[in-house]
């Protein structure tokens, strides 16, 4: 169990085919022999003896394989072994065998040892990765996922909050911005640094207590990783807040903001994240894949984190437009003041083009 079987041996075009393709991972192993093989099979006879049966992923169903040699993956890729874990499991037989007998495992493991060829020097490069950079190969290998506490400046800005009472603002910001899936981010982030007191508390969701909701939310958390039955009990009935601020502190873990690390994007949660941030607040509980032993950034404040973004993002523009090193480029923050002259750098890319 848990070797990769080859179930298929060709495709059309043959040199399509890639080297770990058609192995898949073994769920489930049996042996049936002798006389149970009358009851299975219309030839006994091909069985030589004996078959094994299996579960393998992929296929509901089960294999019946004679005594024979089978191609398994001396080295499979480490990072479809971390997905499959993550994978589910059919650790039953689909079907009942009269007969059957579960083979001893360590007695497998023996038997393998003297079968198995060695591993060549480099087999472990023979699959490629199916990852861009190395930050989301080792979160994907090493990565856990549940709730963790995160600076709120670390988080991705909404990539559209259409509920805001503000949001016709965004889209007139988003207009400025290059035609790309980012605008929309970045045009939240600028509509954040403008935003008055006033502008905040015009939309419902900023009109919580949210620095007491997030510190409720994130002892709930904490009280239900410690497993205490009296801590948890208390840290669920939050009897400091009122009954609004409660549903949203028991939200934040029970419907949790979700992001997983090197994302670049929310998947819930955002409305909740803007009232955070707008609140000060400068960590929280979020949900998602992460590793366990990274050091945290220190947080930002959230007006200075949405000037960051808005100002990154057009020094970036200039220096890809004109050269890194042009003196303008030092110019990216008259493009944050004055959004009109984005149309004038518009102008010059398309020329450019």
């Amino acid at each position: 169990m848990g070797d990769y079987l080859q179930t298929q041996t060709c495709r059309f075009p043959a040199e399509d085919m890639g080297v770990d393709e058609g192995f898949w991972r073994v769920e489930w192993i049996a042996h049936l022999e002798g006389a149970a093989l009358q009851t299975l099979l219309a030839d006994p006879e091909w069985a030589r003896g004996k078959v094994m049966l299996a579960n393998v992923y992929g296929i509901s169903g089960v294999l019946v394989i004679p005594e024979t040699s089978v191609r398994v993956l001396v080295v499979p890729s480490p990072e479809r072994l971390r997905n499959d874990l993550d994978g589910p499991w059919h650790e039953k037989s689909y079907f009942q065998f009269i007969g059957a007998t579960v083979p001893n495992e360590d007695d497998q493991q023996r038997r393998d040892a003297v079968l198995r060829p060695p591993a060549q020097a480099d087999d472990a490069d023979l699959c490629p990765s199916s990852f861009s950079s190395p930050a989301d190969r080792d979160l994907h290998l090493h990565g856990v996922t549940g709730i963790r506490p995160v600076p709120v400046s670390q988080l991705p800005w909404p990539h559209r909050l259409p509920r805001c009472p503000h949001f016709p603002r965004v889209e007139a910001i988003e207009k400025t911005y290059p035609d790309d899936w980012y605008a929309g981010q970045l045009a939240h982030a600028e509509l954040f640094a403008r935003l008055t007191p006033e502008d905040f508390a015009a939309c419902p969701y900023h009109q919580g207590n949210w620095a007491a909701i997030a510190e409720a939310a994130t002892e709930l958390a904490a009280a239900e990783l410690a497993d205490g039955a009296e801590r948890g009990r208390k840290a669920y009935a939050m009897e400091q807040l009122d009954e609004r601020d409660r549903e949203w502190a028991r939200a934040l873990v029970q419907d949790p903001i979700c992001w997983d690390e090197n994302h670049d994007s929310l998947t819930n949660g955002q409305h909740r994240t803007c009232a955070l941030r707008a609140a000060g607040i400068p960590c929280l509980p979020v949900e998602g894949r992460h590793l366990p032993d990274s050091t945290r950034p220190d947080a930002v404040d959230a007006r200075t984190h949405a000037q960051q973004t808005v100002h990154g993002f057009w020094r970036d523009v200039l220096a890809a437009v004109l050269g890194p090193s042009h003196p303008l480029v030092k110019a990216a923050r008259l493009l944050v003041r004055f959004p009109t002259l984005r149309l004038l750098l518009s102008s010059a890319r398309k020329r450019r083009e």
